[in-house]
């Protein structure tokens, strides 16, 4: 090949002696190569710049991966020398003709009719897709750019902005990724995407808080990509072995298992789901009834993988399966919030006092009379309002106080002639080690007992290990003591001014991020759920994510739950997850009417391992038809023909 010319595939006249006749509708033969053969080159030369070496070695070692193979019917024999047509393959050593393998004739009809099979050559890693369909299948070519992709829509959807709804979307460019190229490439883009996503939603930590928290991001942020890598090399090893359809079918299940061990453990993380996006739209949030927020999130996954699926395919119904899936879940929601039963008990009014203590005064001794009275004044205005309990917020008067409680709640209480649910600091007597973050109940009277203590301190903030790193951190002033983590406790029982009984399960803070705990108490008994929280030091983005993922609990048990907080955002929510009233930033106090809890949904009895369990049969039912799929064996096909 001494010129660039004869590097291309040159056709031969069918000779005029043949006494074979063609078949109608064969292709017509040409002395020079079709337009449709302009795919080729491209990937001939591509495949010469990677490789290195004499381009003429690596032509004819093209040349005769494309044209040594005899051919069956339509299709033809490329040598050079002669192009004669063949009803069946001959055997190279016999001579006896034979039909090959249905593998084997796909592999010479796309030689002979590339036109037919370019919508899958597209798709091959490294090809030239062309403008219609450059955009989003140029993203095997870029792992790392298209993993980014995913993370940021990902970050963005699980901002307090409104761009919830970018979740339905987020890991299209992702798993399009993974499915389209090699494992590497696949960890690449999954790692990229794990960086992004969590670098970006975990930037408030360091940001408000500072000080050790930095070198604590720095470190924690590629330890949680890693998973998001593994995942999508999963993937890409899953569509090698059963094909596109099995690889985009257990993206559901990994993602919400991968959710679902990210939390587990003393120093688990809860934040950042992927169902906790969709929080703002009570209508896709319904699903949580019958699986958690692991159901949401898989059924967010699985709309883009099914996406994913369809750019991948190119087949003209495979957008059905987004659509019915955004079908499925959009109408369940709907029918929930339309034909919702009827409070199984009387209204609820519940007053949220909101002081807004700034940082600069917590754990300030000379400050505690001065935040005292700050609270028992919103009290009183909010008696007017007639409630029938009052909520002050997480570490409400920031001073600790002794294990047993705080008996002056019970005077407070008293006085107010109705029961109080408050946070406080306890810290046992001699030992100063030992300290819990809790929520005392104080009834009229003069009773105080604890509600709950905090059973998921937050890592390294309030526990750290054992070790000469939790010392340093201590010395350093970076960490304020040991927080002990609480035992999982009962629902307490009070009596309204108007005499009715009333069970309430009361959620500490960080604890509102973990469904389980919110599951057992509505599993012993609670009719009412109170979050009190306390987002002084961490700022107000962290704030407004907190108050939207709280709708998760409501909506898994049922139940209506009241969030207070100390510098708001404070809410009322419904047992659907619908917020009824909001209290922003600010000192306020304002009293809400709340509906009774409804039935208990499927999730409080199942949890969470029979819906991630149930996730990957489809799964199964793909990967047993692996070996049929049709899309997966040709596309091995084509890289063999065209990568060899």
């Amino acid at each position: 090949m001494s010129s660039p010319d004869a590097s291309r595939l040159v056709i031969a006249t069918l000779p005029s002696s043949t006494s074979r006749t063609e078949p109608p509708g064969s292709p017509s033969r040409s002395s020079t190569v079709p337009a449709s053969y302009a795919w080729i080159e491209p990937a001939l030369a591509r495949r010469s710049s990677r490789l290195g070496g004499s381009r003429r070695k690596n032509d004819d070692s093209w040349r005769r991966s494309i044209t040594s193979r005899r051919c069956t019917r339509a299709s033809y024999h490329f040598d050079n020398e002669r192009c004669q047509w063949d009803t069946c393959c001959e055997d190279e050593v016999s001579g006896r003709r034979r039909r090959p393998p249905r593998a084997g004739r796909f592999r010479q009809r796309i030689r002979a009719h590339p036109d037919r099979a370019r919508w899958l050559a597209r798709s091959v890693r490294g090809l030239p897709t062309g403008p219609p369909v450059k955009r989003f299948h140029d993203a095997a070519r870029c792992p790392v750019a298209s993993g980014a992709t995913s993370g940021a829509l990902l970050a963005a959807a699980t901002s307090p902005l409104p761009l919830g709804w970018l979740a339905l979307v987020a890991l299209a460019p992702l798993i399009r990724t993974a499915i389209a190229g090699d494992l590497r490439q696949a960890a690449r883009a999954g790692f990229a995407c794990g960086l992004v996503f969590f670098g970006a939603g975990f930037l408030w930590v360091p940001w408000n808080v500072g000080g050790v928290f930095w070198p604590a991001w720095v470190l924690g942020v590629p330890a949680l990509a890693a998973p998001v890598a593994a995942l999508a090399a999963a993937v890409a090893a899953i569509r090698r072995r059963f094909g596109v359809a099995a690889a985009c079918a257990i993206v559901p299940a990994l993602w919400a298992l991968l959710e679902l061990v990210r939390a587990l453990g003393p120093f688990g993380i809860g934040w950042l789901r992927l169902g906790h996006a969709l929080a703002p739209w009570p209508v896709w949030i319904q699903l949580a009834s019958l699986g958690g927020v692991g159901l949401v999130s898989a059924w967010a996954a699985a709309l883009g993988a099914s996406l994913a699926y369809a750019s991948e395919t190119r087949r003209a119904g495979a957008l059905a399966v987004p659509l019915a899936l955004f079908a499925i879940g959009t109408g369940w929601g709907a029918a929930q919030l339309a034909f919702a039963p009827a409070p199984i008990s009387a209204p609820i009014r519940v007053a949220a006092i909101q002081p807004a203590v700034p940082a600069s005064q917590r754990f300030v001794a000379s400050q505690f009379q001065s935040n005292l009275a700050r609270l028992l004044a919103l009290s009183e205005a909010a008696l007017a309002d007639a409630p029938d309990l009052v909520v002050w917020p997480e570490g409400a008067f920031e001073q600790s106080v002794g294990a047993a409680g705080a008996p002056f709640l019970g005077s407070v209480a008293s006085t107010l002639g109705v029961p109080l649910v408050s946070g406080a600091r306890r810290v046992a007597a001699g030992d100063v080690s030992r300290r819990w973050n809790s929520a005392l109940l104080a009834t009229p009277d003069g009773d105080t007992r604890v509600a709950a203590d905090k059973q998921r301190p937050l890592p390294i903030h309030e526990r750290a290990p054992d070790t000469v790193f939790a010392a340093a951190l201590a010395r350093l002033g970076a960490w304020p003591g040991r927080v002990r983590a609480g035992a999982p406790a009962e629902p307490v029982s009070v009596v309204t001014p108007g005499g009715a009984g009333l069970r309430v399960g009361a959620v500490v803070c960080i604890d509102a991020v973990f469904p389980e705990i919110a599951r057992g108490l509505r599993a012993r008994g609670a009719e009412l759920l109170v979050h009190i929280a306390n987002e002084a030091e961490s700022g107000r983005w962290s704030a407004r994510q907190h108050a939207l993922l709280v709708r998760l609990r409501a909506v898994e048990t049922r139940l209506p739950l009241v969030r207070v907080a100390n510098d708001g955002p404070s809410a009322w929510i419904d047992a659907y997850g619908r917020e009824i009233a909001r209290v922003e930033r600010g000192a306020a106090a304002a009293t809400v009417a709340l509906g009774g809890p409804g039935p208990a949904p499927p999730y409080v009895r199942l949890g969470d391992a029979p819906v991630v369990a149930s996730l990957f049969v489809p799964f199964l039912l793909c990967a047993a038809g692996g070996g049929r799929d049709r899309l997966a064996r040709r596309r091995r096909i084509i890289e063999e023909v065209l990568e060899s």
